[in-house]
C-alpha cells in the first residue's frame, strides 16, 4: 500500500456511541445463524425449491433484544462467552 493512486483517508467511529441500524443486525445474524448451522441463507432444508424461501417462518417472532449488540456481534466466537458451542463452525479471533 506504500504506493497509490488513491488518497488514505481516516474513518473515525465512536465506537462507545455506535448504535447499529436495522441492517446491521441482520447482518449479525445471519453470520451468526450460518456459524450455527452451517447452512448459507437460502440453503435451508426446509428451503422451498421454487422460491428459496424458508417455509413456516412468521416475521416478528424474535427471540427478543439482546443485551447489547457487542454480545450479538461476538455470539458464535470461540472464546466469548460460551461461543461455539454446538456450532457447525469455528469463529475466532487472532491478535497479531
Amino acid at each position: 500500500m506504500a504506493r497509490t493512486c488513491c488518497p488514505q483517508y481516516t474513518i473515525r467511529l465512536d465506537s462507545a456511541g455506535f448504535k447499529p441500524d436495522k441492517k446491521h443486525r441482520q447482518v449479525m445474524n445471519r453470520f451468526n445463524r450460518y456459524l450455527a448451522t452451517g447452512e448459507k441463507p437460502g440453503e435451508g432444508k426446509e428451503a422451498d425449491a421454487n422460491t428459496g424461501k424458508k417455509k413456516g417462518k412468521v416475521k416478528g417472532k424474535g427471540k427478543g433484544k439482546p443485551e447489547s449488540w457487542i454480545d450479538t456481534l461476538r455470539e458464535g466466537q470461540a472464546g466469548y462467552s460460551g461461543g461455539e458451542a454446538g456450532y457447525k463452525h469455528k469463529f475466532e479471533v487472532r491478535h497479531h
